[in-house]
């Protein structure tokens, strides 16, 4: 069963909000959560991030590199609240 954090970033209708999002390149454009209420897609992915963030941080019995994965997460999603632009050479 999912907790209360997860089910206050579930998406209402998540096929047609990921395609809606999908053609932002504004970063602007909100989604519909199952509770109402409305995120960008890089707010979500910072909601996301720190579930990652607290269920690796938690967890005795994963591989190291999650965590690396986790801090890589967090520098993308604050460079896209930032300027989008500071990725230009690290992701497509």
């Amino acid at each position: 069963m999912r907790g209360e954090k997860e089910r206050a970033v579930a998406l209402r209708d998540t096929v047609r909000e990921i395609k809606e999002v999908s053609h932002d390149v504004t970063l602007q454009r909100e989604v519909q959560l199952e509770n109402g209420k409305k995120l960008t897609a890089v707010q979500l992915q910072r909601e996301y991030c720190e579930l990652a963030t607290r269920y690796v941080a938690s967890a005795s019995d994963l591989h190291p590199s999650y965590k690396d994965v986790v801090e890589m997460w967090q520098r993308v999603v604050e460079s896209l609240e930032r300027d989008p632009m500071e990725l230009v050479s690290e992701i497509d």
